[in-house]
């Protein structure tokens, strides 16, 4: 993530002060917006908390009723909680089981970035020849299994390749959910849809930050076995553990969408 290079190129003081500096100026852009607000009628009841909570309530409910938007976010739930895992203990695997000095961190993190790019460009082509839900549930099984692949090696090259390829199957992954989403959710129920997916993904990513960050420093911290290229330790067995999540998701939503064209 960005935060974790500035942390590792400028320093802790500079790292904070430009997070700072992000928050202010995206306050001034939001200050230069102008929406005019329609008229609400008169007598409406102010509903408050409550309503966000029924919509929220409503999305949720439509979600479990279609096989589709069930799958999807049942799917991304698994997959924000192994990017929960592997998000916290990023720093702490490229720096102790991969050895990499702190000062290519940011190098070190950038550079699986152009797998993004890479997958992003692929996916129109990938969509139109397999179709969007294969193009989904393949992809998400192909980054669980170089997530897996990465998280037992110490060589650093070796890891690299892997999390280029799980940068590429990600981002593949990832353009594809709000098409598929909005496909099968009349506008309506779009914003409602929308905020369930990302309440529940919200919390499954904490829970995997808590999960991984206790158990890391805990039960599995004694762990330390080296085989070969293979590297066995708290971080590894952690970051193994999002891995087989995102593969769990996506035999799942290939056991659902398969006859999906």
């Amino acid at each position: 993530s960005l935060a974790s290079i500035c942390y590792a190129t400028l320093g802790v003081s500079w790292a904070i002060a430009l997070n700072a500096a992000s928050f202010i100026c995206s306050w001034l852009l939001i200050r230069q917006m102008h929406v005019s607000e329609p008229a609400a009628p008169l007598g409406a009841p102010k509903e408050g908390l409550r309503h966000v909570f029924n919509d929220l309530w409503e999305g949720l409910q439509y979600i479990e009723e279609h096989m589709l938007l069930r799958t999807l976010i049942r799917a991304e739930i698994l997959l924000a909680f192994g990017l929960g895992i592997y998000n916290t203990m990023g720093f702490f695997f490229i720096t102790q089981n991969l050895h990499v000095p702190v000062s290519l961190y940011g190098f070190f993190v950038g550079v699986p970035s152009l797998g993004g790019i890479l997958g992003t460009w692929m996916v129109v082509r990938s969509a139109a020849h397999m179709g969007q839900p294969r193009v989904y549930y393949r992809a998400r099984i192909l980054a669980g299994i170089a997530m897996v692949f990465t998280a037992l090696q110490s060589q650093p090259l070796i890891a690299l390749v892997g999390m280029l390829l799980n940068n590429i199957a990600h981002s593949l992954t990832e353009a594809l959910v709000s098409p598929l989403i909005l496909n099968a959710t009349p506008e309506k129920m779009a914003g409602r849809v929308f905020s369930a997916f990302g309440t529940t993904t919200t919390i499954s990513g904490l829970l995997g930050t808590f999960l991984s960050g206790y158990l890391s420093s805990t039960l599995l911290h004694p762990i330390a076995i080296q085989f070969s290229v293979i590297h066995l330790n708290a971080t590894s067995i952690v970051n193994s553990c999002a891995g087989v999540a995102l593969i769990g998701g996506g035999l799942y939503a290939y056991r659902s969408l398969r006859k999906i064209p």
